[in-house]
Order: structure tokens, then sequence, then C-alpha cells
């Protein structure tokens, strides 16, 4: 609690700061879909297009934690935090199919960056 000195009378102030976190994710998977084209000269697509569906990423756990020593400062006077990220049964394909997918994913997002 940090109090407030401003001439009013208020409460004191609460100041939060995060000491410790911990996530897990478990058995996950990430597919890439695209859509199927009929005529590839077509720029618009319909949304009840059939997709076709092709694994990408999967992982069994994903750990990820977050610590605060409050032994170590940085220049701000806060602890430094120290992050721990494990990644159990990483599993991946790497086809023709999810190539594509996945460049133009970067393509379009690098076209709207511009």
């Amino acid at each position: 609690m940090v109090p407030v000195d401003d001439g009013l009378k208020h409460r004191p102030r609460a100041e939060w700061s995060i000491g410790y976190m911990n996530c897990e994710l478990n058995d996950s998977e990430i597919w890439l879909q695209s859509a199927l084209q009929e005529d590839p000269e077509r720029e618009q697509v319909s949304l009840r297009q059939p997709v076709e569906k092709c694994y990408f990423l999967s992982v069994a756990k994903v750990s990820y934690g977050r610590e605060t020593t409050l032994g170590q400062q940085d220049k701000d006077g806060r602890g430094s935090p120290h992050h721990r990220l494990v990644v159990y049964d990483l599993k991946g394909a790497w086809t023709k199919s999810n190539r594509d997918v996945a460049f133009a994913l970067f393509d379009s997002f690098m076209k709207s960056q511009v």
C-alpha cells in the first residue's frame, strides 16, 4: 500500500506486481486450412467453399513460468523476471501444402503491414 500525499484525504493506493505466474497447455494440435478453388483464375473465395485441412504441429505439453526475484533489481528498481518455457513432444509436418499455406499467411501479413 502506497500513501497518497496530495493534500486531500485518500485511502492508500495499492501497487500490484506479478511475483510468480505458471501456465500449462496440454495436448494441442494445429491444422492449416486452405480453400479449394475450382477456378484458379477467380480471386473471390466463398466461405461455403470446401477446404483442404492439413496437419501442421502438435505438442503434448507446453509449460511457461515467470518468476520475479526480489534480490536482483533492474534500473527501474523492480525485480528482473526469469522466464522458463518447456515444450514436450513437439511434432510437425512440413509438406508442400503446409508450405504454401504458411507462405500465403506470411505474405498477406507483410502486405497488411505495408
